[in-house]
């Protein structure tokens, strides 16, 4: 899990007390007013998305899942930076950067995101070596140019919080202060380090990105070619069917912290877990079991 560690570390790649630590800070932005943030931009990017799908000939999409790729990626840069932009807009407002390359902090964010596991196997600073591609290059300096943004963020919210002023809501802006409250109230050691800062935006878009984009271009080919359970949408969003069915997310890893062996007893067996064992728990298997779900659990039936 330290693979995560793309930015720095964070709530997703620490265990134990330091994960303890760190989840205690990073809960905090999650709350009502910037549920309501990501609310209003998702509304905002949604007539957008309708809006371009309309205006193509035919009023024929063939790109639902990169459109959706669009929508999620400016919901999570609106309600995590506070920075809104018009639904596929953002490639036309570029700018060229000191390596060279053409672009935006939402598109160094994509690049990022789109090559998430390239980046995660070569790491960045491989990437940008001479030896590298283009290719490879531009993928390397996005991380870079993007870190530069957040450091940026960063910096500009602590010093409104010297000033004692307030900024614009956002996840990002909430966290940030949230850390410097941590570290006011219990010491410097409770509070998130710069990498962690940037570690925990990272994940926060890492974690919302692929399986936001993929469970809703999945849920709309479904409402297209199934018309009379459109109007059971309200109904199929409580139950959350398409998620149950088809989760993006199809395992759950997580790592023991005890100190000794342990042994449980499943089925009248016993199984010895050693230190530092690594569970992958199936979410799959759980969501379509039949001793649970019954005997059409691989149906989609909202």
């Amino acid at each position: 899990m330290g693979m995560l560690n793309v930015l720095g570390k964070n709530v997703s790649s620490v265990q134990g007390a330091e994960c303890q630590r760190q989840r205690r800070i990073v809960t905090i932005p999650f709350n009502e007013q910037n549920n309501r943030i990501a609310f209003d931009e998702a509304l905002r990017q949604g007539e957008g998305m309708i809006g371009h799908w309309m205006s193509r000939p035919g009023n024929i999409t063939e790109d639902v899942l990169e459109d959706w790729k669009t929508f999620t990626l400016n919901v999570l840069a609106g309600a995590g930076f506070g920075r809104s932009a018009p639904f596929a807009s953002f490639n036309k407002q570029q700018r060229t950067t000191d390596n060279g390359f053409a672009r935006n902090n939402r598109d160094d964010l994509s690049t990022i995101l789109d090559y998430i596991f390239l980046i995660l196997v070569l790491g960045p600073k491989l990437l940008t070596a001479p030896c590298m591609p283009r290719a490879a290059s531009r993928i390397g300096y996005a991380v870079a140019d993007f870190k530069k943004y957040v450091s940026n963020i960063v910096s500009e919210e602590k010093s409104l919080i010297r000033q004692g002023k307030s900024s614009a809501s956002s996840l990002v802006a909430s966290l940030i202060r949230a850390s410097e409250q941590a570290g006011t109230k219990e010491g410097t050691k409770a509070a998130l380090s710069q990498s962690e800062i940037f570690g925990n935006i990272f994940i926060f878009h890492f974690a919302g990105y692929d399986t936001t984009a993929l469970s809703l271009s999945t849920a709309f080919v479904f409402l297209a070619a199934c018309p009379d359970v459109k109007d059971w949408i309200s109904e199929e969003i409580r139950h959350y069917e398409t998620l149950r069915l088809y989760n993006p997310t199809l395992g759950i890893l997580k790592m023991s912290t005890l100190t000794t062996p342990t042994t449980l007893t499943i089925n009248n067996l016993p199984y010895t877990l050693p230190l530092e064992t690594i569970f992958d728990v199936n979410s799959m298997a759980l969501a379509t079991h039949p001793r649970y779900w019954g005997a059409d659990s691989l149906a989609w039936n909202p």
